[in-house]
């Protein structure tokens, strides 16, 4: 029989622990098995910055292709995400990430009777900042419940009830392109997971004195990290609406320019084609990121990054491009080779990926943004180890490198144009 077994057993004898006693070993516990770090002010609340934006219109001239004048409202965004199957994919994705420290327990040890009651509070704002637009969604006081089941003889009615209540702020952009055919489409969000705070619902004084001895053995598994680095929006609550804009744009755009402005009065940006700009410069397809790149960091780090894009192109309709590349230390210094693996998103020309140095064993993530001319690549990234970094290439002409794998003779035949 295990230690903390035993400790559980012989306490379970006498359950006189004063209430005081009882609340502070469970606090140790609900913070253990939660890893709690000190609470993070929620990011900002709402801007109150000018440009509140409602709706989009799309016009060619005076006349109206396309409006809609509510589908980016506060009431709309937080609409959808009240419908019936955005509550079951929240429910869903939090289940999932609490499964990974539940999992992660020992034997006879888990989080059962669960429940996720997604924010009663909901608010979004979009707002016309120029040539893009902000979009900032708040839901606070999110509230996670479980039992965490303990190897008793006692049944259901000794397991810890615990709950989490969390905030979650949501921020994103939409790039608004003046050629048509640069796409308009909405770009990843980022999420601000706040004032994580567990409370203990049900627990017995002695039943507390072993869980805390059996969280002291759990080692770092923590419910909260798993919210503050898995937290996702499991559905898409303006792309279904802006892909209407962002294909007509594109079929009705060929030779036109894509002017954008505000009507304040209706809280609409104004998107018009505007047919006597169509001699600008054209747009290199998204395609050109395939190939080879001659790059270099802030830190004089000087690589060829090598991109192939995965999925197939079969129609102008492109949908999001999956990519895999490595990149080559040209300094000599071979540890720092490594790979790469990301996506392409449908209509955007941003390289979001994730990074692997097997030889220094580190890792990271970051974004490269194409040209319009398809020659060059510039963006930042940051490291595991929270180092941030720029990194930007131009095109290579013929340069000789030598891939993952090759060393000697085998590096000078293979070219990469």
């Amino acid at each position: 029989m295990k230690h903390w077994e035993i400790a559980m057993k012989s306490r379970l004898t006498s359950l006189s622990t004063p209430v005081k006693r009882m609340k502070r070993l469970f606090a140790v516990a609900a913070l253990s098995i939660f890893a709690m770090a000190p609470n993070a002010q929620a990011a900002g609340g709402l801007s109150s910055d000018r440009g509140e934006v409602n709706g989009i219109e799309l016009r060619q001239g005076s006349n109206v292709l396309l409006s809609d004048q509510n589908f980016l409202s506060s009431s709309s965004l937080c609409s959808a995400i009240y419908s019936a199957p955005a509550r079951d994919a929240f429910r869903d994705m939090v289940f999932g990430l609490a499964s990974s420290v539940s999992n992660s327990l020992p034997d006879g040890v888990r989080f059962v009777r669960q429940r996720f009651d997604l924010s009663p509070g909901c608010s979004a704002r979009v707002a016309y900042t120029g040539n893009e637009l902000s979009v900032l969604v708040s839901l606070p006081r999110n509230i996670y419940f479980t039992n965490i089941t303990t190897p008793t003889i006692l049944g259901q009615y000794a397991d810890p009830a615990v709950s989490v209540d969390f905030d979650v702020v949501a921020t994103a952009k939409v790039n608004i392109p003046s050629n048509p055919q640069a796409g308009l489409t909405l770009g990843p969000f980022s999420f601000k997971v706040s004032k994580i705070d567990p409370q203990g619902q049900n627990l017995t004084g002695d039943v507390g004195i072993g869980v805390a001895k059996l969280v002291d053995n759990l080692g770092g598994f923590g419910f909260a990290q798993q919210l503050r680095t898995g937290f996702i929006f499991p559905f898409d609550p303006i792309n279904v609406n802006l892909s209407r804009f962002a294909n007509m744009v594109g079929e009705r755009g060929r030779n036109a320019r894509l002017l954008n402005d505000y009507d304040t009065a209706r809280k609409l940006v104004v998107l018009n084609l505007d047919p006597t700009s169509s001699g600008q410069q054209p747009i290199a397809h998204v395609s050109a990121f395939q190939g080879g790149w001659q790059t270099v960091t802030d830190q004089n780090g000087h690589y060829i990054l090598i991109l192939q894009i995965t999925t197939p192109i079969v129609s102008t309709l492109i949908p999001d491009l999956n990519v895999t590349g490595q990149f080559i230390n040209t300094d000599g210094a071979t540890q720092y080779n490594g790979t790469l693996q990301g996506i392409i998103p449908r209509g955007m020309r941003t390289l979001y990926y994730n990074y692997w140095q097997p030889g220094i064993k580190a890792g990271g993530k970051g974004q490269f943004t194409l040209s319009n001319d398809g020659q060059s690549i510039s963006g930042e990234g940051l490291s595991m180890g929270k180092d941030t970094f720029i990194w930007n290439g131009t095109r290579t002409q013929g340069k000789r490198v030598c891939p993952s794998g090759m060393r000697g003779e085998n590096c000078e035949e293979m070219i990469v144009n």
